[in-house]
C-alpha cells in the first residue's frame, strides 16, 4: 500500500462513512469510530459542516476520513454522479399546456438556478464557473430536467 504523508505523519487509517451535509455530529456512530483512534470528533465534525454548509441537510454524502499517526485527520468526500444530485435537488409543479384545442395539465420536473449553481460549486470546484456550468448543463440535457431561473 502507497504510504501517505501529511505534516510529516504517515496515514494510519481511512474510513468510508456516510455523512449528512451541514448536520453531522459528534454522537454515535462517528463519536465512537473516530474516538477510537483518538480522533478529537468535535473538531472533525465543525470542519466537515462548515465545509458543507451551503448544501441542504438531506444530501447523504459518502465521506473518506483519512486518520493519520500524529492523531490529526483529514476527510474527502467522495463524488457521486450529477444525475444523483438532479435527482435529489428536482422540484415538480403541475402547468397547464395546449394540446390540439384543449387546455391539459401536465407536470414538470425542473431544478431551480440556485440549486444548480450550487451543485456547479460543490461538484466542481476546481474549475470556473463557466466550465462547471457547462459540465452540469451538458449532463441536464440528458434528462427531462428544466431550469427555473425564478
Amino acid at each position: 500500500m502507497k504510504e501517505l504523508v501529511r505534516a510529516n505523519s504517515l496515514l494510519r487509517h481511512a474510513i468510508d462513512i456516510f455523512l449528512r451535509a451541514a448536520v453531522a455530529d459528534s454522537g454515535a456512530p462517528l463519536g465512537t469510530i473516530l474516538g477510537n483512534f483518538g480522533i478529537n470528533t468535535v473538531k472533525f465534525v465543525k470542519e466537515f459542516n462548515d465545509f458543507t454548509a451551503g448544501l441542504p441537510s438531506y444530501f447523504i454524502l459518502c465521506t473518506r476520513i483519512f486518520i493519520y499517526e500524529n492523531r490529526t485527520s483529514s476527510f474527502l468526500i467522495l463524488g457521486s454522479s450529477t444525475g444523483f444530485f438532479f435527482d435529489v435537488l428536482k422540484l415538480s409543479k403541475s402547468v397547464q399546456v395546449w394540446h390540439f384545442d384543449r387546455m391539459n395539465l401536465t407536470e414538470i420536473n425542473y431544478l431551480p438556478i440556485n440549486s444548480m449553481l450550487k451543485l456547479c460549486w460543490f461538484k466542481f470546484r476546481f474549475y470556473s464557473l463557466q466550465r462547471a456550468l457547462s459540465l452540469v448543463w451538458s449532463t441536464l440535457e440528458t434528462t427531462d430536467l428544466k431550469v427555473n431561473v425564478e
